[in-house]
């Protein structure tokens, strides 16, 4: 491959647009590998596996936090399957936040516990369920801290934590996660932050409807086909990319810009359905830069790094 350095523009000059070379059938490299230059680089990023993972598609009990009227919850709220536990002097707060979770499900507003909840029937700054049988419970959720993982517990009606979901540090830059907990009897459960707080966006039982989707396997990877400066910001590039968002395909697209030093500078995400898109870039200064395109499906795995 030849080097093909790629300078930022700084007064609206144009990149030269060209399309960018996939080299299937390459072993992945390491998170660290060496990166082709911004103007030749290919991205591959999905993993081949036969597996699907069985998700419902999101009945209406379920607890979603752009459902919710904006303010402060000070007594049990009942939601769907779910109770949303809080007093006035233990609140829960809804408010606005822009989120997109791993699957593409779109969120404009949060469910902020407001600190570690007590679980129970008493309980507060808690998410009380109840189950006639074993479940699977989705939940995404975001650590308050935008530096800081925190934990939701998972409490039984005896008080014994029974397992335990990461909130991941909030980064607009990447998607909430999604995480499933086994509900291992009938009986009434709580969802609590383990210490500080934490913001909800689903939670869902979920019934165990198999999702029909094309094998992760059979999705094309990825190109980039171009990379041009936007016209209305001269300071932010538009890289152009080719790849399947939609049932069959991908749940996220990711663009992920790294100076000649291999280190990454900006990262950025589209979810919207389609054959094709384009994710914006912002570039910290002129420079040469190397970029790449992964597509991701909630559940599976992909490399750290892109094929190139």
């Amino acid at each position: 491959m030849t080097p093909l350095g790629t300078t930022a523009p700084s007064s609206g000059s144009t990149p030269p647009r060209t399309l960018a070379r996939s080299h299937p059938g390459r072993a992945p490299r390491a998170a660290r590998a060496r990166r082709a230059p911004l103007a030749v680089l290919a991205a591959v990023a999905l993993t081949a596996t036969t597996s699907l993972t069985a998700v419902a598609a999101g009945p209406a009990t379920a607890l979603d936090a752009n459902d919710l009227a904006p303010g402060d919850i000070v007594a049990d709220q009942v939601v769907g399957d779910f109770t949303i536990k809080a007093t006035s002097a233990k609140k829960v707060t809804v408010d606005g936040s822009d989120r997109t979770s791993d699957r593409g499900d779109v969120f404009t507003q949060r469910i902020k516990l407001n600190g570690s909840g007590t679980p129970g029937p008493d309980g507060n700054r808690a998410i009380e369920l109840t189950v006639a049988e074993p479940a699977e419970v989705l939940l995404q959720a975001r650590s308050g801290s935008g530096s800081s993982d925190r934990t939701l517990g998972v409490y039984d009606e005896t008080g014994a934590e029974i397992d335990t979901v990461p909130a991941l540090a909030d980064d607009s830059g990447v998607p909430v996660a999604t995480e499933t907990v086994d509900i291992p009897a009938a009986g009434t459960y709580w969802i609590a932050s383990t210490g500080s707080g934490i913001n909800v966006y689903r939670a869902e039982i979920l019934d165990g409807s198999p999702v029909d989707r094309a094998p992760w396997a059979d999705v094309a990877a990825p190109t980039v086909d171009s990379v041009v400066v936007d016209p209305e910001d001269p300071a932010t590039l538009l890289v152009g990319y080719t790849g399947l968002l939609s049932d069959d395909g991908a749940d996220i697209a990711h663009a992920t810009l790294y100076d000649d030093g291999g280190e990454v500078v900006d990262r950025a995400f589209v979810s919207a359905d389609g054959t094709s898109g384009t994710i914006a870039l912002s570039p910290p200064a002129s420079g040469t830069y190397a970029v790449d395109v992964r597509l991701t499906r909630s559940g599976r795995t992909t490399p750290s790094s892109p094929s190139g």
